[in-house]
């Protein structure tokens, strides 16, 4: 519960199909009048055709279901599943499993799990009327069932009424009557070419759902073949589209009310304390009677004005979101990626991020949200960066989204199939139909602002290596060229000599044979620093060799304090090192204002010159 409103989260897939946003608006009517709110938790994907694509594992989910994870228990009184609109056993098990409590009544839409409130359409019933209509009043003695799934239940189960309404009226059944189309448009199209090219044309198709209906149609007008004066066709579901197709196609259609007023009546006696059973069977509604059967159209539905409405909006969207995701990509930080949306579009919305995510290392999390999120976007008009919530309280203001009384939608993020945010809608009408665009184009602005942000930092980093010595820290020689030449470059434009600072470790080669490699590494490393900050702070120093080392700088040098800062630094490490050997090292510094010598082999020369002459006068010191 939330500021007195009891919140009924409702579990659900692809709320963008016209069918799905009726039966919302019409739930949302009903809790809203009995002090409800409305919490929407949905995946814009189909999950069973997801599972069934070749290019994944069927083991490996779609991360959107990562959505369900946001379920709070803490604030939920009830929780519906819409098991056939998710289409995935295995994801309503588990939200059972991590949500399910005896405080909360769970409701399973067409679906039937223990310890739960089972609600099924009587599909059967429908279906039948379906195929008694095809059979018994259009006197079709050569059908053909188009069925989803092998093996899936519904398909199966329609299956059996199909031949038991052909056993009633004394017609063979024979599996060549048979094909699958996995409720879907392509793969039913395909199945019916085949039909077709056997040779097995039968009088009737009778289809396990619309959408394989509206593909049997196609296949059929592809061939020359009429409908329904050759082919009869049926669906079944009711979708829009089945309205929009020529001719129009029959089917059967469960009213949303019948479904909505079940629901409610079940959530508000179990919030009385009544008891309620644990199955319950809503009756189908009514046979949409149509032109691919060769009865009247009896339906008014202007298929025209919806194409166009929703073509024109979505092209128009379709721009927008992609020009702010290409803004988005090249932003040169998170506070100009939110000021690029704010600009560029007027979404009411909520858009939340794993704080690690926008990290430009990679992260790899063990939970698909954390426990503080990084709001990316909010409803604020003058947000003008990413800021910290906690993953608990929900989303900013979520008082005012309840207060608005419609649907409260939330939708995970996800990025190479792994979730890394989501976000929450309220929409003033019920019109869903843009929700996948502005998904996908978040998931692929946010995700693209962290691959670029990523990529960057590699670049650098990779830079880094070739740049610096991955012993000393100081520059490489490759990797110091380029700034040398700068250096130069500078020198002779405002007219100022250049210093070179060269050293070279002595008796390496002893500690090394000595005490090992480790004791000259460190010898090495030594020295560097010596070199490093004894010369000036911007001085460009490199390792070019073995243990010779070289800073370059411009302006006016003191070559001797720097000679005997580097000693005076090196007397104070050997004095508190602690180690059984001396790390001592020669010293040349040359400066020139000729432009000539401006060279690094001719600078490096010269230096070593001078430092040869200081570790001969070295020689007859034993502390040297």
């Amino acid at each position: 519960m939330i500021n007195g409103k009891k919140v009924v989260a409702l579990c659900i897939s692809r709320i963008h199909e016209p069918i799905n946003n009726k039966f919302i608006e019409i739930l949302n009517r009903k809790l809203v009048e009995n002090n409800c709110t409305l919490f929407i938790y949905n995946v814009c994907s189909d999950l069973a055709w997801y599972s069934k694509n070749l290019l994944w594992h069927n083991s490996i989910k779609s991360a959107e279901v990562a959505v369900f994870d946001l379920i709070n228990t803490d604030v939920t009184d009830a929780l519906i599943i819409m098991d056939d609109k998710i289409k995935d056993k295995s994801v309503s098990e588990d939200i059972i499993r991590k949500k399910g409590s005896p405080k909360i009544p769970v409701i399973i839409v067409d679906g039937k799990y223990e310890n739960c409130i089972n609600i099924t359409c009587d599909y059967e019933k429908g279906f039948e009327e379906i195929v008694r209509h095809v059979i018994e009043f259009h006197k079709v003695t050569r059908p053909h069932f188009m069925g989803g799934f092998k093996g899936n239940s519904f398909s199966e189960r329609r299956l059996e009424i199909f031949r038991k309404v052909l056993k009633e009226n004394n017609i063979p059944f024979s599996w060549d009557m048979v094909s699958y189309g996995d409720y879907w448009f392509e793969h039913s199209l395909n199945a019916c070419n085949k039909l077709i090219e056997s040779g097995n044309i039968p009088q009737a198709i009778i289809c396990a759902n619309d959408m394989m209906a509206i593909g049997v149609c196609r296949s059929l007008m592809n061939h020359g073949i009429s409908i329904p004066d050759e082919v009869i066709v049926t669906g079944f579901d009711g979708i829009e589209e089945i309205n929009m197709c020529s001719p129009s196609i029959t089917s059967c259609a469960f009213l949303p009310e019948d479904m909505a007023e079940q629901i409610t009546e079940i959530i508000l006696k179990s919030f009385r304390g009544e008891k309620v059973s644990e199955n319950y069977l809503v009756p189908p509604s009514h046979l949409i009677l149509s032109e691919s059967c060769g009865c009247p159209h009896n339906t008014s539905f202007d298929s025209i004005g919806y194409f166009m409405s929703r073509f024109y909006r979505y092209t128009d969207q379709e721009k927008i979101l992609s020009e702010v995701s290409s803004k988005i990509h090249t932003a040169e930080s998170t506070r100009q990626a939110v000021i690029d949306w704010k600009n560029s579009t007027e979404y009411n919305l909520d858009c939340l991020v794993n704080k690690s995510f926008l990290n430009e290392s990679y992260t790899d999390t063990q939970k698909p949200f954390e426990s503080i999120m990084t709001v990316f976007v909010d409803k604020d008009e003058n947000q003008s960066d990413v800021y910290d919530f906690p993953l608990k309280k929900i989303v900013p203001d979520i008082e005012k989204f309840i207060a608005n009384e419609k649907p409260i939608i939330f939708i995970a993020l996800e990025y190479l199939n792994e979730p890394f945010g989501y976000v929450c809608f309220s929409f003033d009408t019920f019109d869903y139909c843009q929700i996948p665009q502005i998904i996908f184009s978040l998931n692929h602005s946010i995700g693209g602002f962290k691959n670029i942000r990523y990529q960057t930092m590699l670049k650098e980093k990779m830079e880094r290596i070739y740049m610096l010595d991955s012993l000393t820290g100081l520059y490489t020689r490759n990797g110091g060229f380029n700034l040398l030449n700068n250096l130069f470059e500078k020198a002779v434009k405002e007219n100022l000599p250049v210093n070179t600072v060269l050293v070279d470790l002595d008796k390496l080669k002893y500690i090394n044979d000595t005490f090992g490699h480790n004791a000259g590494d460190n010898a090495i490393y030594v020295m560097a620093q010596a070199l490093k900050k004894c010369s000036p702070e911007k001085a460009l120093c490199i390792r070019f060799g073995g243990d010779e080392m070289t800073a370059f700088f411009i302006g006016a040098c003191d070559a001797f304090r720097i000679k005997s800062d580097i000693y005076r630094y090196l007397d104070e490490y050997n004095s508190k090192s602690g180690k059984n050997y001396m790390v001592s090292a020669s010293v040349g510094i040359y400066s020139t204002s000729s432009h000539d010598e401006m060279n690094f082999e001719k600078l490096v020369k010269k230096a070593d010159e001078l430092m040869y002459l200081d570790k001969i006068s070295k020689k007859s010191l034993p502390n040297r």
